[in-house]
């Protein structure tokens, strides 16, 4: 599978601190659910209104499953629609979704011809109070790689309270080379795990 490709690439390329001491459990933290009824929000992927397309794109992101037809939707928006906004809300969604549904997992197999690949990443920096209690572990961030290559959304999925600040921090700086479609740059999400190691 693709996204596991891509979580592949994003461990080996991870980034480590040090200090001393023994690791945390990460607590999950779930996809806040939509507020809105999703056959309204299905109904609203279809509107003319590039912010109504967006903004049903990001809320079903919460939804439980998704039929294979709002899944499909999802895929082409975040492939071809003329707003960057609607694309981006559709990559999330579809990036939550897919896996919910066999329909939707192997659309997610040819989501992208080529995954996208970590270029760089910046220098993690351990909070001063989490080190000084020796709080370590890993941060499991989830991430939008937008067509330029730029993290343009990061949400915490495992948390460790002290440390997520500074997981966030670290990975909105970091830059990919897209996801490629039909040769073209297209946005997707991975998981992006930040180990904060004590030695």
């Amino acid at each position: 599978m693709r996204f596991s490709r891509v979580l592949t690439a994003l461990l080996l390329g991870l980034t480590l601190a040090c200090a001393s001491g023994p690791s945390h459990k990460a607590r999950a933290i779930p996809v806040t659910p939509p507020t809105h009824p999703v056959a309204d929000l299905e109904r609203a992927l279809a509107s003319p209104d590039a912010a109504a397309r967006a903004a049903a794109a990001w809320e079903l992101a919460g939804a439980d499953t998704l039929g294979a037809e709002t899944l499909k939707r999802l895929l082409d928006l975040s492939r071809g629609d003329p707003d960057l906004g609607v694309r981006n809300g559709a990559a999330w969604a579809f990036g939550h979704l897919a896996s919910a549904t066999k329909a939707g997992k192997e659309m997610a197999e040819h989501q992208y011809d080529q995954a996208p690949k970590l270029t760089s990443q910046a220098r993690l920096v351990y909070p001063g109070p989490a080190f000084d209690k020796k709080v370590a572990g890993t941060v499991e961030v989830e991430i939008l790689i937008e067509e330029t290559g730029n993290v343009a959304r990061a949400e915490v999925r495992k948390s460790i309270p002290e440390l997520d600040a500074a997981a966030l921090d670290n990975v909105r700086k970091w830059h990919f080379s897209p996801a490629l479609k039909d040769g073209k740059p297209v946005p997707s999400t991975a998981l992006a795990p930040v180990t904060f190691r004590i030695y």
